[in-house]
């Protein structure tokens, strides 16, 4: 999660300004319009007030529109159901017609029209998060156990890195299980979080080494620092919900943290290339092959790819990506740790 958010808020954001040709669809809009209509208490407003809704090709039954209390648990209403419902109508609509036309499947409200598993919205983004989370919750526990003869603030920061590690895939996996106003912000908030801390842990790192006095003397300044910034960027989302923002601080923060990490990775070549006792792959070569893998992985967010019979997506792909390189960035923290210690006494 450390590496996450420096490029992908990018591509979202590009992503998003053609928006969704589905939510314009005038079968769409009719069969959500008669589906609220007939079935629920009210109906929401047209999206085309262009749009002949005196009639319609299709519409969900009531069976399908009628919240169970299981769907009640997880908020879905009438209205929400609908609007499911008519996605995969509508999608099933242009797939029948694929084979003798150009039409391909598009997307809805900025997503692909997934079929709820198991009640779960997004199957394999919810599935990755999780895996995701993994990493980060163990990499905690190994850092809480670590052995340490003096307490260390730079254990402390990594051990930071992965409770916001954590924090941001648990809501990650929260978000992609049921999509909705309260957990996409939950989702952005810590996402944003875990750029941020890992951004002040390798900036401490990066000015303050090992030095055990340097990171009492400053580590709680740079905290406060980065505890303002971070507490200034939920208000300023709170107050005035912004995706463009968003990408702006996401990617300035990522951007900076993976120069941090090139540039801990290349001094850290030319102080241990003739220890022997130190792994030069792990505190020198893994933090770069991090880098480059962690954007190439990106990348998938570029074709949008989506395999229906699969119900994965580019999104899914990218997350599923990211698992194995998360177990190695505490791997560095803890190999660069190790070093450190190892020359220099404070």
């Amino acid at each position: 999660m450390l590496l996450k958010y420096s490029l992908i808020t990018l591509l979202i954001y590009i992503k998003s300004v053609s928006g969704s040709i589905g939510d314009w669809y005038p079968e769409q809009i009719q069969c959500k319009y008669h589906c609220e209509k007939d079935n629920c208490d009210y109906t929401t407003s047209l999206m085309d007030e262009d749009v002949d809704v005196s009639s319609y090709l299709y519409k969900p039954t009531f069976s399908q529109v009628n919240p169970s209390f299981i769907d009640k648990l997880l908020f879905w209403d009438c209205i929400s159901l609908c609007d499911y419902q008519c996605q995969q109508l509508t999608t099933d609509m242009i797939t029948s017609r694929m084979s003798n036309t150009d039409e391909k499947i598009v997307q809805f409200h900025g997503k692909w029209p997934f079929v709820r598993i198991f009640y779960i919205q997004e199957f394999w983004s919810t599935l990755f998060s999780l895996g995701n989370f993994i990493p980060h919750f163990l990499a905690y526990k190994k850092l809480n156990k670590f052995k340490l003869q003096k307490r260390h603030l730079l254990i402390n920061n990594y051990k930071l890195v992965s409770i916001m590690g954590s924090l941001a895939w648990f809501f990650s996996t929260i978000f992609h299980f049921r999509d909705t106003i309260l957990t996409e912000k939950l989702d952005y908030f810590f996402a944003g979080g875990t750029v941020l801390s890992g951004f002040y842990a390798c900036t401490m790192r990066f000015l303050l080494g090992g030095d055990l006095r340097k990171h009492q003397k400053y580590g709680s300044l740079g905290f406060s620092i980065c505890l303002l910034i971070f507490t200034s960027h939920v208000f300023r989302l709170y107050i005035d919900w912004s995706y463009t923002y968003n990408m702006r601080f996401n990617i300035l923060f990522g951007v900076l943290q993976y120069i941090m990490l090139i540039t801990i990775a290349v001094r850290n070549y030319y102080t241990y290339k003739n220890n022997r006792y130190v792994s030069l792959f792990k505190v020198s070569f893994l933090p770069v092959l991090l880098v480059i893998g962690t954007s190439l992985s990106m990348s998938f967010e570029l074709f949008d790819i989506f395999i229906p019979w699969l119900q994965l997506d580019s999104h899914a792909i990218w997350h599923g990506l990211t698992i194995l390189p998360s177990f190695y960035l505490y791997e560095f923290f803890i190999e660069d740790y190790k070093a450190l210690m190892g020359s220099i006494k404070n």
